[in-house]
């Protein structure tokens, strides 16, 4: 390979740079690769502490995250037959897992989640708002009122009681706490 003059590699622009590793790495020449990044002017730079803007863009992509997941489980209760107890059941014991483990999660790192998830309202799905609130609606439903229903009317409640899957919570707990891992609790 021809050799490249230093002053070469000093003209080069930000977005040159990015090309010319990219196209290192395709040809696996990592002796280039290192010169790019040796090569690269240094700056000082004054900024927000890490630790703050970690946690800050951690938080933020998990609540977004969260968000996506449970549209994926509104959009599956809103086109799935509503005419089975248990498939809306289920729909909903989803939502709450989901939800509890990210509020456990974030608990234990000693975040408010309630705060954090106000961050989502702006991107917040109706359909994962209305699911949400009534999966909470139902779960705050006891087996008397259930009973209750059932006896006032002859027919099985609309929707039963659900509650998160404590073994699906552990899961989803472990691997946003796994995401938190550098927040100080």
């Amino acid at each position: 390979m021809k050799t490249i003059k230093p002053m070469v590699y000093e003209a080069l622009t930000p977005k040159q740079r990015v090309i010319a590793t990219l196209e290192a790495e395709a040809r696996d020449d990592q002796a280039e690769v290192r010169r790019l990044v040796d090569t690269c002017p240094k700056h000082t730079y004054r900024a927000t502490d890490e630790r703050y803007s970690y946690t800050m863009r951690t938080v933020t992509m998990l609540v977004i995250f969260l968000e996506m997941e449970l549209r994926g489980i509104a959009l599956a209760a809103a086109v799935a037959s509503w005419q089975k107890h248990g498939t809306r059941a289920a729909f909903l014991r989803n939502m709450l897992t989901l939800h509890t483990a990210w509020a456990q999660a974030f608990a234990a790192k000693g975040l408010d989640f309630a705060l954090a998830e106000r961050m989502a309202a702006p991107i917040r799905d109706p359909f994962v708002a209305f699911f949400l609130d009534t999966a909470e609606k139902v779960r705050a439903l006891d087996l008397d009122d259930m009973e209750g229903y059932e006896a006032a009317t002859g027919e099985p409640p609309p929707l039963p009681c659900v509650e998160p899957d404590p073994a699906q919570v552990a899961q989803w707990q472990e691997m946003v706490e796994g995401y938190l891992e550098g927040v100080e609790g």
